[in-house]
């Protein structure tokens, strides 16, 4: 019989430059402690931990959602959209966080 080789290909979504601003303090505590950890840089650190924040912000709103407690109060979150629900947000940040993960 033929053996077959794979080739598993790992193609990365785009990725798109944003700019914020952080306190000289937490910066300064960034650069110490990335290179610590084994990351690569400072954008990797930070993007793996906007990933993690995001996992950690799903996992609270599916809690709260299956449990229906309002997330802020009776009326919207500030920050919503006209018409968004939770729920939209929490099907978004779902399907953002499967992408990341099978890219990684």
């Amino acid at each position: 019989m033929d053996s077959v080789n794979e080739i598993d290909i790992v193609v990365e979504s785009p990725k798109k430059v944003v700019s914020f601003k952080l306190d000289v303090d937490i910066i300064a505590k960034i650069d110490e402690v990335w290179p610590r950890l084994g990351y690569r840089s400072r954008s990797q650190f930070l993007r793996e931990a906007v990933l993690f924040y995001l996992q950690y912000i799903q996992s609270n709103f599916i809690e709260q959602a299956e449990r229906d407690v309002p997330v802020a109060s009776e009326d919207e979150p500030e920050g919503l959209e006209a018409g968004e629900s939770i729920e939209e947000i929490v099907d978004e940040l779902k399907s953002l966080v499967k992408t990341v993960s099978i890219q990684q």
